[in-house]
């Protein structure tokens, strides 16, 4: 059977510093953050990639953008 698991994030209750001290944020990952010039756009993709590298491990961008996995599906709404 598949396991479906939803996961929400209240950003307002947590503080970017907070989520950028995640030890699943990589140096690059949180580079990658200073091009958003909006916190709460940055809490968002924070989050992001937060549970990307918890959850879903390796995974590639596709052809339009999307990050894609081998190992599971999964969609990411802001």
């Amino acid at each position: 059977m598949n396991k479906l698991e939803v996961i929400f994030v209240d950003t307002n209750s947590i503080s970017l510093d907070a989520l950028l001290a995640s030890s699943f944020l990589s140096d690059s990952d949180i580079a990658s953050l200073a091009r958003f010039k909006v916190e709460e756009v940055k809490k968002e993709k924070a989050c992001s990639l937060i549970f990307k590298n918890r959850f879903v491990g390796d995974y590639h961008i596709n052809e339009f953008g999307k990050p894609i996995s081998d190992n599971c599906f999964f969609n990411i709404s802001h």
